[in-house]
């Protein structure tokens, strides 16, 4: 069970880099490890469980490799310190290089859980996915497909479990 302290300052830490820029997504589907910059998400409670939200395009590199996933870690990296490696994972596509090779950081596995995270995160969540839902123009309202839908390139909402809190 986690400390709902504990979630309370690594919440807090993680608003300090929104919306930009961001904290960093690592997934692994079993043959492929990826980064992605996360910028848009959600805490809350959802099930009895202590969740997050992260939304992640159709077109990303990440959508597939985080569809055949059961877990992911969210980094929150200091951005004073970390700009450049956030930069890359930002810019650009894991289709074009290896980001993690690419960027420098320190992939480390949880022994319990197998979940790899990024060894220089002040912060680090270790979720579990419980849920995968496509946003749809037919639920969106028309000034949200206007401003960010407009090439009908939607977001998967993926809710997760945090199972572990990293500090």
């Amino acid at each position: 069970m986690l400390d709902l302290q504990e979630l309370h300052l690594a919440v807090n830490d993680t608003f300090k880099v929104l919306p930009a820029p961001g904290l960093l997504l690592l997934s692994n589907d079993g043959t492929q490890k990826n980064l992605i910059t996360i910028g848009w998400l959600q805490f809350g409670n959802l099930w009895n469980k202590w969740t997050v939200n992260v939304f992640i395009r159709l077109s990303r590199h990440s959508f597939k490799i985080l569809n055949n996933s059961e877990y992911f870690s969210l980094n929150v990296l200091d951005p004073q310190k970390y700009i450049s490696q956030i930069n890359l994972c930002a810019q650009t596509s894991g289709r074009d290089c290896d980001k993690i090779k690419e960027s420098r950081l320190t992939i480390t596995e949880n022994s319990e859980t197998k979940i790899i995270s990024i060894a220089e995160a002040q912060t680090v969540f270790e979720c579990k996915i419980l849920n995968k839902v496509m946003l749809d123009k037919a639920n969106l309202s028309d000034d949200l497909h206007k401003k960010f839908y407009s090439n009908d390139d939607f977001h998967q909402l993926i809710t997760a479990e945090i199972l572990n809190i990293k500090r």
